[in-house]
């Protein structure tokens, strides 16, 4: 039997194992090229990405070690922050906050007729200030109770002035009218 007719008769024999072999050293052949040119440069760029953000943090800690400051101290901060941030609502809760004001006044038996708004971005802090301006009419008792309902509102609230006026009426019960002016926060965009 020739070299010729060997071959021959062995590819006839394993012909579809020639093709997976092929297939595989083809495939191998394709990842380490991916390899090279996709993994690797990436893994690269994350390397020289960690190396930079462990530098940031080394110089981070140099620089607190050296103002003195506790990083314990300066950890509690950092925590503190997020956790008030964490209580500022996104602005499309606004609405919920007006339902809100409504709910207090409808619980302490006063009547809203009407809350002018004025929204102001803090350029510090990038927080949305919604400034609120309203009037209510009623007894004494039931304005305080609307003024402790909004102190401990879960809300950050920040009561900028407040107005009382009163006016005694023919049948001798006195008519408060309390005039508020509040601001409340929100986050501008998602947090």
């Amino acid at each position: 039997m020739s070299q010729k007719a060997f071959f021959s008769a062995v590819w006839e024999q394993s012909r579809s194992w020639v093709y997976v072999i092929f297939i595989v050293v083809l495939l191998s052949i394709a990842l380490l090229v991916y390899q090279t040119q996709v993994v690797a440069p990436e893994t690269e760029k994350l390397l020289q990405r960690q190396s930079s953000l462990q530098k940031k943090l080394q110089n981070r800690n140099n620089k607190l070690v050296e103002s003195g400051v506790p990083v314990s101290a300066v950890e509690q901060m950092e925590k503190d922050l997020n956790e008030f941030s964490s209580l500022i609502p996104e602005k499309q809760k606004f609405a919920d906050f007006i339902g809100d004001l409504f709910h207090w006044a409808d619980q302490t038996g006063l009547n809203i007729r009407q809350i002018s708004y004025q929204p102001k971005i803090d350029k510090e802090t990038s927080y949305l200030h919604y400034g609120s301006n309203f009037s209510v009419q009623g007894p004494y008792r039931q304005l305080k109770k609307f003024i402790h309902l909004l102190e401990n509102s879960d809300r950050i609230l920040i009561i900028e002035k407040i107005g009382l006026t009163g006016k005694r009426s023919k049948n001798s019960s006195a008519s408060v009218t309390l005039q508020i002016d509040l601001t409340t926060l929100f986050q501008e965009g998602s947090k």
